[in-house]
């Protein structure tokens, strides 16, 4: 029994890092890739259309999309915590 309570504080322990590390950076980058899809959307919007009303809110959308993919991307940025995550990013980034 003495074992089996060991092994469940590893799982436990394992858990916990998925749910307060992982997860959270799982989660930004899974926005950082609906952002870019939204962006790009957006951008097909605007090549298609001829009226400048409706690109000019078109152009609006597409700098929003922009803001929103930042503040995501800074908040992933924080939650990077291993070397392998940071060199993983390194080559998103020269990419």
């Amino acid at each position: 029994s003495a074992l089996s309570i060991w092994q469940m504080g590893v799982m436990r322990s394992a858990t916990s890092e998925l749910a307060t590390n992982w997860l959270p950076s799982v989660e930004r980058v899974n926005q950082m890739n609906t952002d870019t899809s939204d962006f790009r959307i957006a951008e097909f919007q605007h090549v298609l259309n001829t009226d400048s009303v409706a690109m000019a809110g078109i152009e609006k959308t597409l700098a929003d999309n922009l803001n929103t993919f930042e503040e995501d991307h800074q908040a992933y940025l924080k939650l990077i915590s291993s070397p392998e995550e940071r060199q993983l990013y390194e080559e998103f980034a020269t990419d």
